[in-house]
């Protein structure tokens, strides 16, 4: 019995023990106070308060300590002091002892020594380091001011998140946004949500992504869209680096020139602002846009553009093919000079023109304004024309000049060893053949077909009836006919490549436009709701103590 005895009172004292410490923990100590009032159930301080809660020290002009509730009630040039980093300023304030929770108003000002934050309302958690405010706040760090309507700050991890009417000015840049979150150490500021950044020169729209504010990078990876003086971009992913000025734009990638009217489109784009260079590879292909609707779309395994202030030059490597309603053409390599419009094709190359075949070493194709001026064929240069019943017209020599009337061929120059194979048509039948040998040749052509021929030297040549020639004199020995390899419409450039075509580039705009619209707006039925739920709430804590008039 004696053990039983010693074991209860053990328990109790312990309780005792136990209920003593807990009230220690809730209790708020007083440091100083000029004059004290003694209550049943409080105490009211006034002039020069100091109180103490664990890591927690409070100065104030006067206070109201409830021993019941263990609340403390203060007021005037509040000053709150947590493990000597974090500085907590207002003219109101009520601190729940329990929970450690402290509610700040009136020109509150919270400082550490990563930022200074301001606002007229704020919620402070000492336990776990979180301040929280309703409405109307501005954060303050080294490079950023940052605005919004809701705020709430984690020490701990000293992150920021902001939402509704969120603005965020640095000495590069202005950021409007509905939701986001800042990281005081690093910089970097998160993106969760329609977001519109304006600098000096770049503006960008993004759902998703995050800006480091100290090295001027930014990944975008939702409804992406940027602007760089003459080029917009957009692409499912967008890195941008403002200090090297390169972008780099991965899947569904498109880069447009809105000076040159050029669209550049690929999985992975690469961007050189410095240098006015840019690079395409993955399914990359372009569209040079002819505002008549007649636009030239090319793909190729390389794509580069680079601009001067004299001239845009285009490149394309490997596996090209383009297409235009009047001219189609494939070759390995091509360049292209906006300066004295310009196509060169090299490699292998095939141009199609008004029906006419054209092959050759190199094929360069020039432009007059809008329309086609004229095409020089170099080394082994060959036109075929398919007749209605599969013959076809021939014209070859070592080189040749073709030039062209309102975008359709007019007339040829066929230069040294000149040689000729045409089916006359008499009444929509085939007359013969007509095989002739000449050094130079100038052959006319109306309705795309052949209508005279005129030698600047003797020909060599003759019309021979079908039945009384061989048909392996009806081709010319370097004779090949690759209508199969032609580009037949816009689809057979971009059949097998998937990229965002020109109507989601359309949406992106539409909501980017609008979402960039409703950020600008200020919303200011939403901020005066949350100003009068929060006066209601200090209405209903307010207790009948006046602070003290008297200032230090």
């Amino acid at each position: 019995m004696k053990y039983i005895a010693y074991i209860v009172l053990g328990i109790f004292f312990c309780s005792i023990n136990y209920n003593v410490n807990a009230q220690e923990k809730k209790k708020v100590s007083i440091k100083h106070a000029d004059k004290f009032i003694r209550g049943k159930n409080h105490q009211k301080l006034i002039d020069n308060v100091v109180l103490q809660h664990k890591d927690v020290t409070m100065f104030c002009d006067s206070a109201y300590l409830s021993s019941k509730t263990n609340i403390v009630k203060a007021f005037g040039h509040i000053h709150i002091v947590q493990s000597d980093t974090l500085h907590l300023y207002g003219d109101e304030l009520t601190y729940y002892t329990k929970t450690r929770f402290a509610k700040v108003r009136k020109n509150v000002v919270l400082k550490d020594r990563k930022l200074t934050l301001k606002t007229d309302s704020l919620d402070y958690d000492s336990e776990k380091n979180i301040a929280y405010y309703n409405y109307s706040g501005v954060l303050l760090d080294s490079i950023n001011h940052l605005t919004s309507i809701i705020g709430q700050y984690y020490a701990k991890t000293n992150r920021v998140s902001f939402k509704k009417k969120v603005e965020v000015t640095n000495p590069d840049y202005k950021l409007y946004s509905d939701t986001l979150n800042y990281n005081t150490l690093s910089k970097i500021v998160n993106i969760e949500g329609p977001t519109y950044i304006v600098g000096k020169k770049d503006t960008i729209y993004s759902e998703e992504g995050w800006y480091n504010t100290l090295k001027k990078q930014v990944q975008l990876s939702k409804n992406n869209k940027a602007h760089r003086e003459s080029y917009f971009c957009y692409g499912d992913n967008i890195f941008l680096d403002n200090i090297k000025q390169t972008a780099v734009i991965r899947n569904n990638g498109v880069l447009k020139d809105t000076v040159n009217n050029i669209i550049l489109k690929a999985h992975n784009i690469k961007a050189f602002n410095k240098e006015q260079f840019a690079i395409a590879t993955e399914k990359s292909h372009l569209i040079y846009i002819d505002k008549n609707r007649d636009s030239l779309f090319m793909r190729g395994d390389t794509i580069t553009l680079r601009k001067d202030s004299l001239n845009t030059k285009i490149n394309s490597f490997h596996n090209i093919r383009f297409y235009k309603k009047n001219l189609q053409g494939i070759c390995d390599s091509l360049s292209f000079s906006m300066k004295d419009s310009l196509t060169s094709l090299y490699t292998n190359p095939i141009l199609w023109v008004n029906g006419q075949q054209i092959t050759g070493d190199t094929i360069k194709l020039q432009n007059g304004g809008k329309a086609m001026k004229k095409f020089f064929v170099y080394n082994k240069a060959l036109i075929v024309s398919s007749t209605n019943d599969n013959k076809y017209n021939q014209i070859k020599g070592k080189n040749m000049i073709g030039y062209f009337k309102n975008n359709f061929l007019n007339y040829l120059d066929v230069l040294s060893s000149s040689q000729l194979i045409y089916f006359p048509i008499d009444k929509g039948v085939i007359s013969g053949v007509y095989k002739t040998v000449s050094s130079n040749i100038r052959i006319y052509i109306k309705k795309r077909k052949l209508d005279r021929i005129i030698f600047k030297a003797s020909p060599n040549g003759n019309i021979y009836p079908l039945n009384k020639i061989e048909a392996k004199e009806l081709k010319l020995k370097e004779f090949r006919w690759d209508d199969d390899k032609r580009p037949k419409n816009k689809k057979d450039i971009i059949r097998d490549f998937y990229i965002k075509t020109a109507k989601s580039i359309k949406f992106i705009d539409k909501i980017a436009d609008k979402n960039i619209s409703t950020l600008k707006n200020t919303n200011r039925k939403s901020i005066g709701r949350m100003k009068l739920e929060d006066s209601q709430e200090r209405r209903q804590e307010r207790i009948m103590l006046s602070p003290s008039q008297k200032k230090k």
